[in-house]
């Protein structure tokens, strides 16, 4: 980050403007920001720009320190608003106990591609260049094992980020922190794969994000068809790491499979098997709330089926206070 003397000094040097690594993310973000909120956090970025210009005694800003103060105040107040209605929304989710999954990794390694890989959702527009998610979004996706999840597609990460940009961004990032489980996508065919993990692994650990929640993270080693046969043979997969390619389908119905047995671990869940009756009160509830996840007929008595369900404690009991306990066979 150049000092304003710096700039001013090279801006007459070369007779061109002059842009230092700061600037241009902030310009690379205001090109891609859509939501109140992450216009409102590039503003608040901008502050100390503005602050060392005053500093400075540079001429082109037209503005005191007490109109710079107040402007900050005003955005944080506001971020602070947004932040406020976020955990109102984070709450109602966690009152229906729906899974989230914080989808984060180096920018452009391929995140926004593989939420639309396993959401199947055609209106996600994925784009190759830096920073093409600004706006933190969600999306539902369902998994092999039929456990409803949110996807949330984050800021992707940088190296060298200043600390100043940092924390206008920590906010939106704050669902990392509170999520059931992390998926860290990689571009596993990018020359400098090692040194982004690095990065991103140090990021987490400068958001404070904890060893509880980093120890539910999934690696996604994606871009695996851009691979030798060699190389792809020195990656080891483990339980949680998997490769995979958006462009061909491998290893995605794997990753699928592994996101539901980190959510089951994570969120206290345990299957649960009822024989029901076909469309029955009980059924038609279960159906209601998505909480099956896999229905046979019973071979015994074609009017019954067998359900399995993934229920936490609460909503076992709830299902028990909703119907007499005798019309549940477990």
């Amino acid at each position: 980050m150049l000092t304003p003397p710096q700039l001013q000094y090279l801006t007459e040097r070369f007779n061109r403007r002059v842009f230092d690594r700061y600037q241009i993310i902030l310009k690379i973000f205001q090109a891609h920001a859509r939501t109140k909120e992450a216009k409102l956090q590039i503003s608040l970025a901008q502050i100390p720009l503005l602050r060392a210009k005053l500093n400075c005694g540079i001429e082109d800003i037209d503005i005191s320190y007490e109109q710079l103060s107040e402007k900050e105040a005003r955005i944080r107040k506001s971020l602070e608003r947004i932040k406020n209605h976020r955990r109102f929304i984070k709450k109602e989710r966690v009152k229906r106990e729906i899974p989230n999954v914080a989808v984060i990794g180096y920018t452009n390694a391929g995140k926004t591609s593989l939420i639309k890989a396993l959401t199947r959702n055609t209106k996600l527009q994925p784009e190759n260049k830096l920073f093409a998610t600004i706006d933190v979004t969600t999306h539902p996706c369902q998994l092999t094992n039929n456990i409803n999840v949110l996807l949330t597609d984050t800021v992707g990460f940088i190296s060298d980020i200043p600390t100043t940009l940092v924390e206008p961004f920590s906010a939106t990032l704050e669902d990392i922190n509170t999520a059931d489980a992390i998926i860290h996508v990689r571009d596993i065919s990018h020359p400098d794969t090692d040194y982004q993990k690095l990065n991103v692994e140090k990021t987490l650990l400068k958001l404070n994000v904890s060893e509880k929640v980093r120890s539910n993270l999934i690696e996604v080693c994606n871009k695996e068809d851009l691979l030798s046969e060699d190389e792809r043979e020195k990656i080891k997969e483990t339980q949680t790491r998997i490769l995979t390619s958006v462009s061909n389908g491998n290893g995605l119905k794997c990753l699928s499979n592994v996101i539901g047995k980190v959510i089951l671990k994570t969120t206290d869940r345990s299957l649960k098997r009822f024989r029901l009756k076909n469309g029955g009160a009980i059924y038609r509830y279960l159906s209601s709330e998505n909480l099956i996840i896999d229905t046979k007929v019973d071979e015994d008595n074609c009017d019954k089926l067998i359900i399995t369900t993934a229920l936490t404690d609460r909503q076992l009991s709830m299902l028990n206070s909703k119907f007499r306990r005798e019309t549940i066979t477990k």
